[in-house]
């Protein structure tokens, strides 16, 4: 009996998960088990691995149990290395994947070999179910040329801060363009995701579908949380910005330097959300890199944040990424 070709991988890293949403992700992923398709589900050293009885009982499904925690990003590394499929998609241990638009985004990518990263909306839920918002719907569905598309995305974040792509829990990416670029960035502690993504549109298009691919569940223990209250953030999107080969010395440099208004923009969040302690940490790491340039810069980011919660704003970015479609 022949066995047929992986297609796609749906790889769930896990450490230290909340039994319940893992529970979720792993069956959310068991229903798009198909011809082609395999789950892998990787325990790093959680102090309570994920077990056996958790997962389907299907010849494509499979547990890994590793005693050593590498850390996130080298986890996920490690975790990428064990998917055979074409195409990876890495869902988070406390998200859910939505089973007919994973079908689409690996349809849209088999049709289309140029395309090396596929973002779909991700819907963000309390932990008890509630729609509280969503991710990654901020331009239209299409297929955009890579690098172009890089160059105004990035330019987008700088001005806004906001993340123009999905969680990777609703990023499809084609095997061989993340490994082209090397994978995530084990330096990096805060924004490997991102860091991957802008550094993978330099190997091929750029799709965004405009339906949710995930299910992003918003709780106290969502890395991304714990994440944002550190000010190393900031220095980590510059060394980012220095590693995107398709731009220029200039656009790197003008890239820096409006990023510099995050380190003014998070601490007055932190101050709203009485988090004073981590507001503290972000006002003295400001005070300490360029204050004056990140004050220029943050007065920047309030417009264009401003700005863009309207259409007239939304209709000039997404003007300027229909410039690079394909």
């Amino acid at each position: 009996m022949s066995v047929s070709p992986l297609i796609c991988t749906i790889v769930i890293p896990v450490y230290n998960g909340v039994e319940g949403l893992v529970r979720s992700a792993i069956a959310s992923a068991a229903e798009c088990l198909d011809e082609g398709i395999e789950l892998i589900v990787v325990d790093s050293g959680s102090i309570r691995p994920v077990s056996k009885d958790w997962m389907p009982a299907h010849p494509r499904a499979r547990l890994v149990l590793f005693e050593e925690n590498l850390g996130l990003f080298p986890n996920w590394n490690r975790a990428m290395g064990l998917c055979q499929g074409d195409f990876v998609w890495a869902l988070c241990g406390d998200d859910r994947i939505v089973p007919n638009i994973f079908r689409q985004s690996v349809a849209k990518m088999r049709d289309n070999p140029m395309i090396a990263l596929v973002s779909t909306i991700g819907q963000l839920q309390s932990i008890d179910q509630k729609n509280v918002g969503v991710i990654g719907h901020m331009f239209a569905s299409g297929v955009y040329d890579g690098p172009a598309a890089g160059k105004v995305l990035l330019n987008f974040y700088a001005n806004t801060l906001i993340n123009p792509y999905n969680y990777p829990s609703g990023i499809l990416m084609r095997r061989s363009a993340m490994e082209r670029v090397g994978g995530f960035d084990v330096e990096m502690k805060h924004i490997g995701d991102i860091d991957l993504y802008f550094r993978m549109l330099a190997t091929g298009h750029l799709c965004i579908l405009g339906e949710a691919g995930s299910v992003v569940t918003v709780h106290d223990g969502q890395t991304g949380k714990t994440m944002e209250k550190n000010p190393a953030k900031s220095l980590e999107l510059q060394t980012m910005v220095k590693k995107l080969g398709y731009l220029t010395t200039t656009e790197r440099r003008h890239e820096c330097f409006r990023l510099r208004g995050l380190l003014l923009l998070v601490p007055l969040q932190l101050l709203g959300q009485r988090d004073f302690f981590s507001a503290r940490k972000y006002f003295m790491f400001w005070l300490k890199n360029h204050p004056i340039a990140g004050t220029y810069s943050f007065m920047f980011i309030v417009f264009w944040k401003t700005l863009t919660k309207f259409s007239v704003g939304r209709r000039y970015w997404q003007r300027c990424l229909d410039q690079t479609s394909i």
